[in-house]
């Protein structure tokens, strides 16, 4: 199987969504990476190729191409082959600040933002590469991962196409209490086998996104207030959001530094692999045959702020902005607990045990679920700035801002009651 005996009808040269990636690029990674594609398509000769991005506003970082395949002998308009292009970008970025800032002048994470999203797509194209093949159970099918060289062409993430067969909910959406568990299954599974993985194959290979929520303290405050100014309605969000002791440790870099690089350490938790951004538009659920998500996990995406580092990261920013306020409280009472033993039955299967105890768990989770609390204000924040609602869906947008705000109060009312329980003392000082 060649270009020439698949691509007789077609341009090859034609741009994919005035992208980089011309459909020739698609077809030759397809034939060269993709089984599926070879072994089902392999022999049929393709009539047209095009390409549309199903990002709708939910990635900060890339657009998300999707790309259709015709044949000469398609039965129908459904008999087609379907693909992924992912590709790092700064388009939800200048939607958030349309009026202000220009992209050249913007910072992330102490760098000019273009910078940052280049090595956030490197991090992420090294995690498929070095990780990915010891975690195959719950990423998708990644083909070709390419850099983003400034000046010389695109990055991108050649992947399959799993929303034919699954779903991911819009951060306003809350997940449920089994797709919740599903995660943490994911997570336990994910842990394990980077735990019994030679520490050759990741230590300090995935240092450089490490300080990332660190450094974007000026932008977390930044996002906070402009969800406040969105949600002006919830009085009590307000009132609590300028508690002096809620600003004075989420907003306080040593103390965020201490909850991010010490406190698990502290407790007796090692380093791990942390996937960093673990909320709800970053998982894809199995689809029913009316195309709802059920509960069941089919990949975990976007790994560009993988690190080395505070696993509690991923349950902390997964429960502060994928559930609201009456789930998660529901959660946390079960929740760590539910961890330990799904990870004590995958140890169980190399005759080993956790090496970590439910109670450090919970410990390490207080310390950063104060230090991160800002952020299901930020992250809303960002989110509706970027996104403009479909006409006739104003009032659906004002409700689900109304929804962010009383889920963030939650977190505000949770944070500050354990900072009243007196840990927190000599931060406050």
């Amino acid at each position: 199987m060649t270009l020439a005996t698949v691509l007789p009808e077609v341009s090859g040269k034609q741009k994919l969504c005035n992208s980089d990636f011309t459909i020739e690029w698609l077809l030759d990674s397809l034939i060269k990476n993709d089984v599926e594609f070879a072994k089902g398509h392999g022999h049929r000769k393709v009539s047209n190729v095009s390409a549309r991005d199903i990002s709708g506003g939910k990635g900060m970082f890339s657009i998300v191409l999707k790309c259709e395949i015709s044949f000469q002998d398609s039965k129908d308009e459904k008999d087609i082959y379907t693909t992924i292009i992912k590709i790092p970008g700064t388009d939800a970025w200048e939607m958030a600040s349309v009026g202000k800032k220009k992209i050249d002048d913007m910072i992330f994470a102490g760098k000019n933002l273009i910078d940052g999203i280049v090595g956030m797509h490197k991090t992420e194209c090294d995690f498929y590469e070095i990780i990915g093949q010891h975690v195959s159970e719950i990423i998708p099918r990644v083909f070709q991962a390419q850099e983003w060289k400034i000046g010389k062409h695109q990055g991108c993430l050649h992947m399959e196409d799993l929303s034919k067969t699954g779903k991911n909910l819009d951060f306003y959406h809350s997940l449920s209490h089994g797709q919740l568990k599903n995660i943490v299954k994911s997570l336990a599974y994910f842990h394990k086998n980077i735990i019994c993985l030679n520490e050759n194959n990741w230590k300090g290979k995935f240092l450089s996104q490490k300080r990332v929520f660190i450094e974007i303290i000026p932008m977390l405050k930044d996002f906070s207030l402009k969800f406040l100014e969105m949600a002006k309605k919830t009085t009590a969000l307000q009132e609590i959001f300028q508690n002096p002791k809620l600003q004075k440790i989420m907003f306080d870099e040593k103390y965020v530094e201490y909850a991010l690089i010490q406190s698990y350490k502290d407790v007796g938790i090692p380093d791990l692999l942390v996937h960093a951004d673990l909320w709800s538009s970053n998982i894809i659920f199995v689809a029913d045959e009316n195309g709802n998500p059920t509960d069941k996990i089919s990949a975990i995406l976007d790994w560009q702020v993988l690190h080395e580092g505070n696993m509690l990261l991923d349950f902390v920013r997964l429960m502060l902005n994928s559930l609201d306020g009456d789930t998660r409280r529901e959660a946390e009472l079960y929740i760590f607990d539910f961890y330990i033993e799904e990870l004590n039955k995958c140890f169980a299967e190399v005759g080993k045990k956790a090496p970590f105890s439910v109670e450090q768990v919970k410990k390490a989770y207080e310390y950063l679920f104060v230090g991160h609390c800002a952020h299901t204000l930020m992250m809303p924040g960002a989110i509706f700035a970027s996104k403009i609602p479909k006409i006739g869906e104003e009032k659906a947008q004002e409700a689900r801002i109304d929804k962010c705000a009383l889920r963030a109060l939650h977190v505000l009312e949770d944070a500050l009651a354990l900072i009243e329980t007196g840990k927190f003392n000599e931060w406050l000082e």
